[in-house]
């Protein structure tokens, strides 16, 4: 049998079970597996990225329904939702179990439209996970005008602290 033979075997064996597969062809990152298979109603992202003049395709609106009904969350994400987050951040989320990750990545998304813009200065916004084991978090963070804002550092914080910014009215709306 050949690689993709077996490769198109394991994916209807995947797929009868379930799972919504992609087969992978060049990603941005090299050493990725050939297929990702993903259980249905799982904290996944998908986002369509397109500028406030761009249209999802035929193609792309199918397979966003493909998606949906796979229990996958899906974002349509314009020009004015980008952001950008350091290697630091990244590394710190990565090493967060994926429905922990996810849900941070949502309180991102969620807040950029009420962040401030101050140029040449820092900012700190703070954060809850809720659950029988909350997690506090905080985001460092850079936000200029005409920019996008820029997320620098991840910290896991205490109660008492995540309190002092609820004070502060710099936290995560909810």
């Amino acid at each position: 049998m050949t690689e993709q033979q077996i490769q198109s075997k394991r994916i209807k064996e995947l797929e009868a079970e379930g799972y919504y597969v992609i087969k992978l062809i060049k990603t941005n990152k090299n050493g990725i597996p050939d297929i990702i298979a993903i259980p249905p109603n799982c904290n996944v992202i998908f986002s369509e990225v397109k500028t406030k003049k761009g249209k999802v395709s035929p193609l792309q609106e199918y397979r966003l329904k493909e998606l949906k009904k796979h229990g996958l969350i899906q974002k349509y994400t314009e020009a004015d939702t980008f952001y950008e987050l350091d290697e630091a951040v990244i590394e710190t989320i990565e090493k967060m179990p994926p429905t922990r990750a996810a849900k941070i990545i949502q309180e991102i998304q969620k807040a950029i439209p009420s962040l401030e813009r101050k140029n040449y200065r820092s900012q700190i916004i703070g954060g809850v996970l809720k659950g029988s084991n909350p997690l506090y978090f905080a985001f460092r963070y850079i936000y200029e005008e005409q920019e996008s804002p820029y997320f620098f550092q991840l910290l896991e914080i205490t109660s008492d602290e995540y309190l002092d910014l609820y004070n502060l009215n710099k936290i995560f709306k909810q």
